[in-house]
Protein backbone atom coordinates (compact mmCIF):
# COMPACT_ATOMS: atom_id res chain seq x y z
CA UNK A 1 0.00 0.00 0.00
CA UNK A 2 1.46 3.48 -0.88
CA UNK A 3 1.42 6.11 1.51
CA UNK A 4 -0.66 8.91 1.27
CA UNK A 5 1.03 12.26 2.01
CA UNK A 6 -0.63 14.92 4.96
CA UNK A 7 0.52 18.15 5.35
CA UNK A 8 -0.57 20.34 8.34
CA UNK A 9 -0.34 23.81 9.22
CA UNK A 10 -1.23 24.72 13.09
CA UNK A 11 -1.93 28.18 14.31
CA UNK A 12 -2.65 29.67 17.89
CA UNK A 13 -1.10 28.16 21.20
CA UNK A 14 1.47 25.56 22.47
CA UNK A 15 -1.49 22.79 23.18
CA UNK A 16 -2.15 23.16 19.44
CA UNK A 17 1.63 21.95 18.95
CA UNK A 18 0.83 19.44 20.96
CA UNK A 19 -1.98 18.00 19.10
CA UNK A 20 -0.32 18.29 15.75
CA UNK A 21 2.55 16.10 17.10
CA UNK A 22 -0.21 13.66 18.26
CA UNK A 23 -2.05 13.95 15.17
CA UNK A 24 0.61 13.12 12.97
CA UNK A 25 1.53 9.65 14.76
CA UNK A 26 -1.80 8.60 14.90
CA UNK A 27 -1.87 9.14 11.04
CA UNK A 28 1.75 7.86 10.38
CA UNK A 29 0.01 4.29 12.44
CA UNK A 30 -2.42 4.56 9.12
CA UNK A 31 0.10 4.63 6.50
CA UNK A 32 0.60 8.74 6.03
CA UNK A 33 3.53 10.52 5.69
CA UNK A 34 3.78 14.12 6.62
CA UNK A 35 5.21 16.58 4.13
CA UNK A 36 6.15 19.54 4.18
CA UNK A 37 4.57 20.82 0.75
CA UNK A 38 0.94 21.10 0.77
CA UNK A 39 0.73 20.79 -2.68
CA UNK A 40 1.87 17.34 -2.71
CA UNK A 41 -0.16 16.76 0.49
CA UNK A 42 -3.08 14.19 -0.54
CA UNK A 43 -4.76 15.58 3.15
CA UNK A 44 -4.39 19.42 4.05
CA UNK A 45 -5.00 19.58 7.87
CA UNK A 46 -5.55 23.07 9.28
CA UNK A 47 -5.07 22.61 13.29
CA UNK A 48 -6.70 25.86 14.87
CA UNK A 49 -6.93 27.91 18.40
CA UNK A 50 -9.19 31.41 18.56
CA UNK A 51 -8.07 32.45 21.57
CA UNK A 52 -6.29 35.61 20.26
CA UNK A 53 -7.94 37.22 17.16
CA UNK A 54 -4.25 37.26 15.08
CA UNK A 55 -4.37 33.61 14.40
CA UNK A 56 -7.85 33.38 13.74
CA UNK A 57 -7.32 35.92 10.71
CA UNK A 58 -4.70 33.82 9.46
CA UNK A 59 -6.23 30.79 9.40
CA UNK A 60 -9.35 32.33 7.46
CA UNK A 61 -6.01 33.69 5.53
CA UNK A 62 -5.21 29.94 4.95
CA UNK A 63 -8.32 28.73 4.07
CA UNK A 64 -8.50 30.74 1.40
CA UNK A 65 -5.31 29.79 -0.04
CA UNK A 66 -5.63 25.72 0.43
CA UNK A 67 -8.85 25.96 -1.09
CA UNK A 68 -7.44 26.43 -4.43
CA UNK A 69 -5.56 23.11 -3.76
CA UNK A 70 -8.77 21.27 -3.02
CA UNK A 71 -9.46 18.82 -5.82
CA UNK A 72 -11.19 15.27 -5.87
CA UNK A 73 -7.80 13.15 -4.64
CA UNK A 74 -7.30 15.81 -1.55
CA UNK A 75 -8.76 16.45 1.95
CA UNK A 76 -8.82 19.67 3.45
CA UNK A 77 -10.23 19.72 6.65
CA UNK A 78 -9.69 22.45 9.49
CA UNK A 79 -10.22 21.39 13.67
CA UNK A 80 -9.35 22.69 16.81
CA UNK A 81 -11.47 25.55 18.69
CA UNK A 82 -12.14 27.62 16.10
CA UNK A 83 -14.30 25.45 13.49
CA UNK A 84 -15.89 23.75 16.29
CA UNK A 85 -16.92 27.34 18.05
CA UNK A 86 -17.84 28.89 14.68
CA UNK A 87 -20.08 25.85 13.63
CA UNK A 88 -18.50 25.42 9.96
CA UNK A 89 -16.77 22.86 8.10
CA UNK A 90 -16.25 22.10 4.49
Amino acid sequence: MEAKRVYIETYGCQMNEHDTERILRLLEGSHFLETKDPKAADFILINTCSVREKPEHKVYSALGRFKGLKKKERLLEWLGVLPSRRGISF
